[in-house]
């Protein structure tokens, strides 16, 4: 028994000529290289060479007859399907492992209809396709091709011929297909066959994915892959637009944006991690990793049967404002003067030529959670981007991660597309900011205690779990200090000292303000110990002084002349040093609290006149309306 899919017409018909010209599409590529005077080699890629600044390719090579070749290239296109990664590390895929076959039914003539039921004569049910095949070179009778479900974890052979055929899994395939009908069942398996396709990501029966067509970050080299099972329908499709991005430097056929091979391939360059993420416009976080979906939309296909709009536009009709922010619209002034105020630091980009004196000259150096509780630190949560990761005494100030920074789609469209609504000017220094910020809790949370710390401290979504947290944040291991703000050139800061160097280096008292005091007597406080410090010091100090000359005495020789002078002088150099020093504290008091008292002054002053000034424009506004009645 089976039933047919919701909604699905089954009315494909197979033409003779497009099954015949993929039989001899290799023979035509053979004979118009010929035409055109290129040589066709056929061999097994092995590597791709580049230059010494790993910034163009130069070479491919590849095994022939068991024998190496390096062939010389300005371009290198990369179509190795499943076997992708072998040569491109970067590249992740998933290569799940189908099974098909191919079947001579008992009836000479069949049906040409496409069939993809939902078969339940098999235990599990099966979902197969099932593909008429008209007569042709190969088979001089009607043969029905069938091909099963795919199964993922299994290893990937280093060559497609490799590839072993799994006899339980075909006679699954066979189990059910004869199910379908009378003649088949009544007919023989001729061919039993194994593929691995290339998928971006394990995906639902009808998601979409992919493929991935583009450039990559050397020059001249190219990619397409990630077909899928879609190989033979949109393989033609992938070839025009990649030989219009090679020949003619960008695809004039379709619109494969979406489809750039930088919305999967992420923080790496070709031969590791050098390059910078923001010159090669990537992404801190695969795709597959994110933890918000919020912005997330469908992409437009290869084939063009989905009308393309502008992705911001379509994330605006779907959400009204910035996830967990209600009052935070999506428009792209707005919501670059809001990312502004939560991630630029513009104080500490200032001094950053001279936060080695405050930090350790290293971006790493931010100790774990668990480490910082070790240290006797309390946690306070800062809005404040300014004092994220600072620390003064038994204190460190840590930001939350609002949940739109874990979404890959948040990234794309507002941080690193050209389409976004922020223009590139702001977007730019908004884009190192906020990755320098989330790359500071790949250092805070290495081990399960430092992320219930995170959660009990309320820095995070507390429906994430930790598995979640660390497969996305262990990628922003690989963000390099050109990628960021200057701020996270540094990690830790002292916040004592910012308080000391902005008086230098910004012309304020303090960096930040983080003691408030409500009262005088409050205030003055705090400089009891240092001025009792100056004062029994002193007093000390010119005790000691006193006492060492009324013992000696004056030393006079025979002439009348004190010998022990110096001495003496400079005792009198001290006690004019300590008076000055003691005046001077009691002026800075003085001055501090008359500062104070005229300060608040001035503010009720201002605020005053504010408010009249606000009184006297309602009366004129009324007395125009009154005027206007009348």
């Amino acid at each position: 028994m089976y039933e047919g899919q919701e909604d699905v017409e089954i009315t494909l018909e197979i033409l003779d000529e497009v099954v015949k010209s993929f039989r001899v599409l290799l023979d035509r590529v053979q004979q118009l290289a010929l035409l055109s005077k290129a040589n066709f080699i056929v061999g097994s890629a092995t590597s791709i060479n580049y230059g010494e600044d790993d910034s163009h390719v130069k070479s491919a090579t590849y095994k022939s007859d068991g024998v190496s070749h390096d062939l010389p290239a300005t371009d290198i296109l990369v179509a190795a399907g499943p076997l992708t990664s072998s040569l491109l590390p970067q590249v992740k895929l998933q290569a799940p492992k189908g099974h098909s076959i191919v079947v001579q039914p008992s009836k000479d003539r069949i049906s040409p209809y496409i069939l993809f039921p939902d078969i339940h004569a098999s235990t599990p049910i099966l979902s197969p396709d099932i593909y008429p095949r008209p007569s042709d070179a190969l088979n001089s009778f009607d043969t029905i091709y069938a091909s099963g479900p795919d199964y993922y974890d299994v290893p990937l052979p280093e060559l497609a011929t490799d590839a072993t055929v799994e006899d339980e899994k075909i006679e699954d395939v066979w189990k059910a297909v004869k199910s379908v009908s009378q003649e088949i069942q009544d007919g023989a398996v001729i061919t039993k066959q194994a593929c691995y396709k290339a998928q971006i990501r394990k995906h639902e029966e009808e998601e979409e994915t992919g493929p991935m067509v583009g450039p990559l970050d050397a020059g001249g080299l190219w990619l397409a892959t990630g077909l899928d099972e879609w190989g033979v329908q949109n393989g033609p499709a992938v070839g025009l637009v990649m030989s219009e991005m090679i020949l003619e430097g960008k695809a004039k056929s379709a619109d494969v944006e979406s489809l750039d091979p930088k919305h999967w391939i992420y923080a790496k360059s070709v031969n590791g991690p050098t390059a910078s993420l923001n010159a090669r416009m990537s992404y801190p976080f695969p795709r597959d990793a994110q933890l918000n979906y919020d912005f997330d939309i469908e992409p437009a296909d290869i084939s063009g049967h989905k009308k393309r709009r502008d992705a911001a536009t379509q994330i605006s009709e779907t959400l009204v404002f910035l996830p967990g922010e209600p009052t935070q619209s999506l428009d792209g002034e707005d919501l670059s003067a809001y990312l502004a105020r939560e991630y630029l630091t513009p104080d500490l980009d200032r001094m950053h030529p001279y936060l080695w004196l405050v930090g350790t000259q290293s971006s790493s150096h931010i100790t774990a959670l668990h480490e910082q509780r070790v240290k006797g630190r309390e946690i306070l949560i800062t809005e404040q981007p300014e004092l994220h990761c600072t620390w003064i005494h038994d204190r460190i100030f840590l930001k939350p991660i609002p949940a739109y920074l874990l979404s890959w789609s948040f990234w794309h469209h507002y941080l690193i597309a050209p389409h976004s609504p922020i223009p590139e000017s702001q977007r730019i220094p908004l884009r190192k900011a906020a990755l320098g910020f989330l790359r500071t809790y790949f250092h805070l949370v290495k081990h399960p205690s430092d992320f219930r710390l995170l959660q009990i401290n309320h820095l995070i979504d507390p429906s994430i779990t930790y598995i979640q947290y660390r497969l996305l944040f262990h990628h922003l291991c690989e963000v390099l200090d050109d990628d960021v703000s200057l701020r996270y050139h540094f990690g830790e800061l002292r916040l004592g000292r910012l308080n000391i160097l902005a008086k230098v280096i910004l012309g304020r008292l303090q960096f930040r303000r983080i003691h408030v005091h409500y009262g005088y007597d409050a205030y003055f406080a705090q400089f009891y110990a240092p001025v009792l410090f100056l004062f029994a010091f002193f007093s000390i100090l010119l005790a000691s002084a006193g006492n060492l000359l009324q013992s000696f005495g004056l030393d006079v020789d025979g002439e009348g002349v004190i010998v022990n002078l110096a001495y003496v002088r400079a005792c009198q150099v001290m006690s004019l040093v300590a008076t000055g020093v003691c005046l001077l504290a009691a002026v800075v008091l003085v001055a501090l609290f008359a500062g104070m008292v005229l300060r608040e002054l001035v503010f009720a002053l201002r605020m005053l006149w504010r408010k009249r000034r606000k009184r006297r424009g309602i009366r004129e506004v009324e007395g125009k309306e009154d005027g206007g009645l009348g």
